[in-house]
């Protein structure tokens, strides 16, 4: 399917967001063609993802980019550790949601939101 395959190149995100993002690499490279981990960081940061050097190395790491060996991220690398920072948010909000949804119910009432 046409579109599974636009999402996989994509690495999930929407063209929108993928054509934002790259505004996003190219303002945190400076127009290179790959970024530093600082700018990595940073970039992070400007996109909603607020990521220390130490969790990011781990991020990094986990991902095996370049080997783990390059101090440099291209845009497919930059992708790859947002997509991934991005999945951990998530799951910590799907852990907080259900550990205040008690009955199991797949709602919060007005009690449990508080």
């Amino acid at each position: 399917c046409d579109l599974l395959t636009a999402l996989r190149m994509r690495e999930g995100f929407s063209r929108s967001e993928w054509q934002g993002l790259k505004q996003v690499f190219d303002r945190f490279s400076e127009g290179s063609s790959e970024m530093s981990v600082w700018g990595l960081s940073r970039a992070l940061r400007w996109v909603g993802h607020p990521c220390n050097l130490n969790r990011l190395r781990d991020v990094v790491a986990d991902l095996d980019i370049m080997g783990g060996t390059s101090a440099m991220f291209d845009f497919r690398a930059f992708i790859k550790v947002l997509r991934r920072c991005r999945g951990k948010e998530r799951d910590r909000a799907v852990e907080a949601f259900r550990r205040c949804d008690i009955k199991q119910y797949g709602v919060l009432d007005r009690k449990q939101q508080a």
